[in-house]
């Protein structure tokens, strides 16, 4: 019981009640603040269309016109209006000096790294989400669909490519469409992100027909074409929209697809030594990048951008063989400059290619009918600088940039090439076989595989000329056809993940895929593509290693792809299962080791 308790028990309850314990209640006041509050506006973007003469010392901007008159002040002011009056001259006095271009190339490049950072998030979170339906071959544990535009009706699939530096971009490249619609006398290239299959990230349009295309690995922004005419295409996916003369299509479900003309071209342009002579007359075969980014110690060029130089090779169908040289320009000026100057470019565009080395691939040999060769297929040789293995009509050959001797020059399917026989035969009659395909190991530069016409599929060593290993397909509809010989092989390609694995795709449809750890015996998956019964893949290709891309440190995809082309444009991508993605146990080593005693 405190003291205020005892009083009160000690006063007594009789004729008294307690009513209240405050005192002063008459003196209570409220108080209430009256004066205005201090606001300040802050701005952090000005629409470029309100700027006038913003290169002049005093901008004109609505919103601030009202504010550049000072407003008439009352007796009783206590110094915030000169305050806010003073804040209002600081303000338009450092809109004056707003570099609107500078602005321009900040929010350009940031746009830029955004998307980037987007893309890679996308990346590490895999692009399992695109593949939403069961595989329809055993090798595959799930596929999806790309969409076929309208835009695409009528146009013939010619070329599937992978961008070496990124598992989820590719091209797919079509003729020019037999329908009545828009763009029909163009060729197309799509490219696409896994991560959306039912819409293209772009449509690059060319003049002519595509015949083969491919991205730069050096530069992961340029990509190439090269067409039945023998033009060279080039497009910087750089380049912004505002500079381009290009536009959109409507690909329904409300998206729009950005349509881009090529930043360069080689269509029309004669060579400056021989007016009459274009860099190639036939149709292009072949067109190759430069696997690695080569560091120069020279002094940096003008036109080129920090030491990397970038190269690309193109092969046409004659033997004729050209090096370009690719010029990245630093600012718009000296690109505008340029392109006066240069046909090939468009305006707008930093990208220009330069004439290199060429030289004519021809049959040496004295007893050959004819000089010329006709190429199937090219690839460069990764072991050694400027070499490259073609198969032609008179086999698989090795030629050098340089025309320097090569030894081997030639690869034959067989070990009749060490019969003293089969040398005296006169040049036009040694070929026993034709080749239709050939592909370097990524795993082991001096191996490659070369594919024949007779369904012959061989093994080489860039050192010998004779094979050191060889199989002979077997046709993947064996008891549904009547067909008794080996179907003709259209394209190999090795596995970008594990050593040991290569895929093959013959005339007939068939896919086989070689597992050399499991058995050297032949392939140890052979399955028909064809689909519904009716169309025929005609093509494919495989999602690349970046941890084998030299040069450039992007984090390679744990999902490998296999993309199958069909002969009535249907393009499908499948998920490859674990087995033929994750290497084995010391595989590499232990490919190697099998390959030193054959």
């Amino acid at each position: 019981m405190n003291e205020y308790e005892l009083y009160i028990r000690s006063y007594g309850a009789s004729n008294t009640a307690q009513v209240a314990v405050q005192t002063n209640e008459d003196l209570v006041e409220k108080g209430m603040q009256t004066e205005d509050w201090f606001i300040e506006d802050k701005w952090i973007q000005a629409p470029a269309e309100n700027f006038v003469e913003c290169d002049s010392e005093y901008p004109s901007l609505p919103w601030l016109e009202e504010r550049k008159v000072p407003k008439k002040t009352s007796k009783k002011s206590d110094g915030r209006d000169q305050s806010k009056q003073e804040f209002e001259r600081k303000m338009i006095k450092a809109l004056s000096k707003v570099d609107s271009q500078r602005l321009s190339r900040f929010l350009n490049g940031a746009s830029k790294v955004m998307e980037a950072i987007l893309e890679e998030n996308e990346i590490a979170a895999g692009f399992t989400g695109s593949f939403e339906t069961k595989s329809s071959i055993k090798i595959g544990e799930a596929f999806t669909t790309l969409a076929k535009l309208p835009i695409l009706e009528g146009r013939g699939l010619r070329c599937l490519e992978y961008s070496p530096v990124d598992s989820r971009m590719f091209l797919t490249a079509w003729t020019k469409s037999k329908s009545q619609q828009q763009h029909k006398s163009k060729g197309i290239l799509c490219l696409w992100h896994l991560s959306d299959p039912k819409t293209p990230y772009r449509l690059l349009l060319l003049e002519g027909d595509p015949t083969s295309c491919c991205f730069s690995p050096a530069r992961p922004h340029l990509a190439f074409a090269g067409t039945e005419d023998g033009s060279i295409q080039v497009w910087d996916l750089k380049e912004r929209e505002v500079t381009r003369r290009d536009s959109a299509i409507d690909v329904g479900a409300g998206k729009a697809v950005r349509l881009q003309y090529p930043s360069y071209s080689t269509e029309g342009l004669y060579s400056t030594d021989t007016p009459t002579k274009r860099a190639h007359e036939e149709s292009i075969v072949k067109i190759l990048a430069n696997n690695s980014a080569e560091q120069s110690s020279d002094a940096v060029d003008e036109y080129t951008v920090g030491n990397v130089t970038s190269q690309v090779a193109s092969f046409d169908e004659s033997g004729a063989v050209q090096f370009w040289t690719v010029l990245e320009f630093r600012d718009e000026a000296e690109a505008f400059k340029e392109a006066q100057n240069d046909l090939g470019m468009w305006v707008g565009g930093r990208v220009k290619l330069t004439n290199g080395k060429s030289l004519n691939i021809k049959n040496s040999e004295k007893s050959a009918l004819s000089p010329i060769v006709t190429l199937s297929d090219v690839t460069l040789a990764p072991a050694e600088a400027g070499q490259f293995v073609a198969a032609s009509d008179i086999g698989i050959i090795r030629e050098s940039r340089y025309q320097d001797r090569c030894h081997p020059r030639q690869y034959l399917p067989s070990k009749v090439a060490q019969d003293d026989l089969f040398r005296a035969l006169p040049a036009h009659l040694r070929v026993i076989d034709k080749p239709t395909t050939v592909a370097f190991s990524p795993f082991f530069p001096d191996i490659f595989a070369g594919c024949f016409y007779s369904g012959r599929v061989a093994l080489f060593r860039l050192s010998s000329e004779v094979p050191i290993k060889t199989w002979v397909l077997e046709s993947a509809q064996q008891g549904r056809t009547k067909q008794v010989s080996p179907p003709p092989v259209k394209c190999v390609r090795w596995s970008a993940h594990r050593p040991a694995v290569f895929f093959v795709l013959d005339q007939e449809s068939g896919l086989h895929v070689w597992d050399l750890m499991e058995s050297d015996r032949g392939p140890h998956y052979t399955m028909d593509l064809t689909l519904m019964g009716k169309a025929k893949a005609t093509m494919f290709a495989l999602s690349g290693n970046a941890a084998h891309t030299k040069g450039h440190p992007v984090e390679s995809s744990s999902h490998e792809c296999l993309m199958l082309g069909y002969e009535n444009g249907v393009i499908e991508a499948h998920k490859l299962t674990t087995e033929l993605v994750e290497p084995t146990i010391d595989e590499e080593q232990r490919f190697k080791e099998y390959l030193e005693k054959l």
